[in-house]
């Protein structure tokens, strides 16, 4: 994956427009709920489309590695474990432990509509993969012309957790703690995914696997 970036055609003005984009999508997301979950997966989606050309785009999605799945699993397993521990530290701490305003409304619906927000998921999740990576990998292209591929990962990483920490806000009633250690720093664990499986799915299956493994207490209520 690095090799793919690393080697790619970057545009730079469109690429700074992007951002711009990134921004004024996550803005109107967050100030329209009722469209908020597919907005992300679209602007994400028109901001790679700026950035890079149509062939890394599809390098970054559709080349999977072989044996992948082993390491979706072991993202989803690593995230719970990192998300329970930071949970009991924030407790153990005196921190104040927000549950996601975005499930609990769900326990008072009927069954049909828990499935409709089931399916919404899906889309609002491969969203959020979707427009960190637009984060992500214009951040990994430029560190990739200064720092080596470690130092470059680490700097695309810090960041994009940060952004996917900020992501969480509304979920999480601006709780700092949650918004940006036991979400956003839980990000990295995604991030293993994409690197693992080379392509930006890896990371979807594992974040559906893992909400949908939260929800379905919620569901079968």
């Amino acid at each position: 994956m690095f090799e793919t970036i690393k080697n790619s055609k970057i545009h730079n003005v469109r690429t700074i427009f992007s951002l711009f984009i990134i921004l004024i999508g996550t803005i109107y997301g967050f100030s329209n709920y009722h469209v908020s979950w597919f907005t992300f997966f679209v602007v994400g989606l028109l901001a790679l489309i700026l950035q890079f050309d149509i062939s890394t785009i599809k390098n970054l999605f559709f080349k999977m590695k072989k044996k992948s799945f082993k390491y979706i699993l072991l993202t989803v397993l690593f995230a719970f474990i990192f998300s329970t521990v930071f949970t009991l530290l924030g407790k153990l701490l005196g921190q104040t432990i927000s549950a996601n305003t975005v499930i609990t409304k769900l326990e008072d619906v009927d069954f049909i509509r828990k499935i409709i927000a089931l399916l919404k998921m899906i889309i609002s999740l491969s969203g959020e993969e979707i427009i960190v990576a637009a984060a992500f990998f214009p951040i990994l292209k430029y560190s990739s012309f200064k720092f080596n591929k470690k130092a470059s990962y680490f700097i695309a990483i810090v960041v994009s957790c940060l952004f996917f920490g900020l992501l969480h806000f509304r979920a999480y009633n601006w709780n700092l703690y949650q918004m940006f250690i036991v979400i956003g720093l839980n990000r990295i664990w995604f991030e293993y995914a994409w690197i693992k499986t080379n392509s930006i799915f890896g990371g979807i299956i594992a974040h559906i696997m893992y909400d949908f493994i939260l929800m379905l207490p919620i569901i079968f209520m």
